[in-house]
């Protein structure tokens, strides 16, 4: 082959194995419980990458060179030879990572722990607190100490030959010989135990093991004598997780409500009903079917001027709100929305301008109804009322209690009138 032809599979070879390679070392990353703090496992697939393009580029070339021949067909012969080499160890190193990888060990199919009972020395009083305090057991597995806790219960402490015992159940999560399992208590120091623990128990433990009578500290020396703990332990199948709650209904919203409310309401309801979904917070659809179903009824105008003038505010302020999209209203709903400017007068002309809290209590006490009567102009506007007089009375009554613009409610009240007067001089031709 020629040497430009054997440099260039060469290439092609290390780009195949350094995709190959990194797609292999992104599954290791699994495989090998290789951490990502830090970058970890981010820095082990770039290094792998490199490492299998270099290794491919090499074996590529020396391969092409070996195995291929004169011509076309002798080239790609080379190059298949050294794309399968490579590829095949690539993949021989990745079973290999598979096959080493750390598992869960399970006995009969099921996963398994260590239950612990930790006795504590003569003369400890009766353990206080919960299971989420500072007092538990840990199993360290393996040289790099994998561990896993569980708190101690002291809920289930029990008393026997004077000296209490505690539970805990800790998960056996990997299949690593050599077993240690610790105690931490919040008065003492960590003490530890060697056990016998296979790396994969091939059983579950009939009976509690003896007594573990030797602990020593973390710097191998034992605890005092008055200070140290004693545990047993025996493998459990690890039981099922608790079911899982089924999550509490959702409430509907009340533009939920009032669509259910809406779809089963029969035509022939009374008015009043019907008008109850006219609320801001219907949806439109919803809204516009209730006004059309009672509009023309005679006992319309009446039923809504019932709502306008209510006791609560908000129902107040969105049967005016309905007055204002209607084309046009009744016009006799003007008496009732006058009654409600009129006692938006009276609030505001009851506080005193120059109290400090003015604005607050004059939008506490009359902003749903102003909002009301403001949308309601526009209606009645179109059924032949002239509502500016009542406009600009409470422009005046409410603009020196909000002191300080901005003025919600009075520069509205005063744009609405500028509005009306535009409209008034655009009919009549000026």
């Amino acid at each position: 082959m020629h040497w430009f032809a054997i440099i260039c599979f060469g290439l092609l070879t290390g780009l195949a194995g350094a995709v190959y390679g990194g797609f292999m070392a992104d599954l290791a990353v699994d495989w090998l419980a290789i951490s990502s703090f830090e970058g970890g496992a981010g820095y082990f697939v770039v290094f792998m990458i490199l490492l299998a393009f270099g290794g491919s580029l090499i074996a590529g070339i020396v391969i092409c060179a070996l195995a291929g021949g004169p011509g076309w067909s002798g080239m790609l012969r080379g190059f298949a030879s050294a794309l399968a080499a490579v590829l095949l160890v690539i993949t021989a190193l990745g079973a290999f990572a598979w096959a080493t990888a750390d598992r869960e060990p399970l006995v009969a199919g099921q996963p398994i722990d260590v239950a612990v009972e930790v006795r504590l020395p003569a003369g400890s009083s009766r353990p206080e607190g919960t299971a989420s305090g500072k007092d538990y057991a840990a199993l360290l597995s393996g040289s790099g100490s994998k561990s896993r806790l569980d708190y101690l219960r002291p809920g289930e402490a029990r008393e026997e030959g004077g000296r209490w015992i505690l539970p805990a159940q800790i998960p056996i999560h990997v299949s690593e010989g050599r077993r240690v399992l610790s105690v931490k208590l919040a008065d003492r120091d960590t003490q530890f135990f060697d056990t016998p623990i296979p790396a994969r128990p091939a059983a579950i433990d009939e009976a509690w093991s003896d007594w573990l009578a030797a602990p020593y500290l973390g710097n191998l020396s034992p605890p005092a004598p008055e200070a140290a703990i004693a545990i047993r332990y025996r493998v459990v199948v690890r039981p099922p997780p608790p079911p899982r709650e089924p999550p509490a209904p959702r409430a509907p919203t009340e533009a939920e409500r009032l669509q259910a409310v809406y779809d089963t309401l029969s035509a022939e309801a009374p008015t009043e009903e019907w008008l109850a979904l006219t609320t801001l917070e219907a949806p439109e659809p919803v809204r516009d079917g209730a006004l059309k179903t009672v509009a023309h009824r005679p006992d319309f105008a009446a039923a809504l001027a019932a709502r306008i003038a209510s006791s609560d505010a908000v129902v107040a302020r969105d049967a005016m709100y309905l007055v204002g999209t209607m084309h046009p209203p009744p016009a006799a709903l003007g008496d009732a929305v006058r009654a409600r400017a009129a006692e938006v007068m009276r609030i505001a002309e009851a506080i005193d301008p120059a109290a400090e809290d003015s604005r607050d209590r004059l939008y506490e006490e009359a902003f749903e109804l102003s909002s009301g009567v403001k949308a309601a102009s526009f209606g009645l506007r179109r059924a032949g009322v002239d509502f500016r007089p009542e406009l600009r009375a409470m422009a005046a009554a409410t603009r020196p209690r909000e002191k300080a613009p901005p003025h919600a409610i009075a520069d509205d009240l005063d744009r609405i009138v500028a509005y009306f007067d535009k409209l008034e001089r655009e009919a009549a031709g000026k």
